[in-house]
């Protein structure tokens, strides 16, 4: 997903640098404009005004109907551009290498390290005893686990000193919001836990 979300990034900025170097200003499109609603914000004896605060209110009906106003802004406006903006994501992922892997690091006897598929976006994290030929152990099959899930992150892999636990935390709504999954002898149970 983070490697997705680059491309994308860098795709776009790359298409808007284009788009903004030879375009005229249009009032074809109206951009949607956002209410603003003053709220104060006090934080050790100073106050801010934030008209746009309402903003972060995630189940508020009125901030996803201008969300999806911005998307559909955003989809009209960028429309002429199309097919330019599907050939430069090509050539970015084309530039990617599919099947990849981190430099492995050896940790109280274990060699760890990540690797990715072809096709998938998330790492496989896996170990191997003592030297770097040894068979692979799977600690977290990041593309199995991401199943289902439109978002998938995981994070703060650590493993004990006895190398037979290990917990880790996957956050599958967006918001920072982990789970902490303890993994041993090759069962794997979970606490959810407030964010951090």
């Amino acid at each position: 997903m983070i490697r997705k979300n680059l491309v994308i990034t860098a795709g776009m900025v790359c298409l808007l640098l284009i788009l903004t170097a030879g375009c005229k200003k249009t009032t074809e499109f109206a951009p949607p404009v956002a209410q603003k609603i003053p709220k104060s914000l006090v934080m050790h004896g100073h106050e801010r005004i934030d008209n746009y605060y309402w903003l972060n209110e995630r189940d508020n009906p009125a901030v996803m109907d201008y969300l999806h106003a911005e998307n559909a802004y955003r989809d009209a406006l960028m429309a002429p551009s199309a097919d330019l903006q599907k050939s430069l994501y090509n050539e970015i992922v084309g530039r990617i290498k599919q099947e990849d892997e981190s430099v492995p690091y050896l940790d109280n006897g274990y060699y760890y390290y990540h690797r990715y598929l072809k096709g998938q976006e998330y790492p496989i994290y896996v170990r191997k005893k003592d030297v770097p030929d040894a068979a692979e152990e799977i600690l977290i099959n990041g593309p199995e686990m991401a199943r289902g899930h439109d978002y998938f992150h995981v994070t703060g892999l650590s493993v004990s000193e006895n190398n037979r636990y290990m917990v880790f935390g996957v956050d599958t709504v967006s918001r920072r919001k982990y789970t902490l999954y303890f993994k041993w002898q090759n069962r794997a149970s979970c606490l959810s836990i407030c964010p951090w």
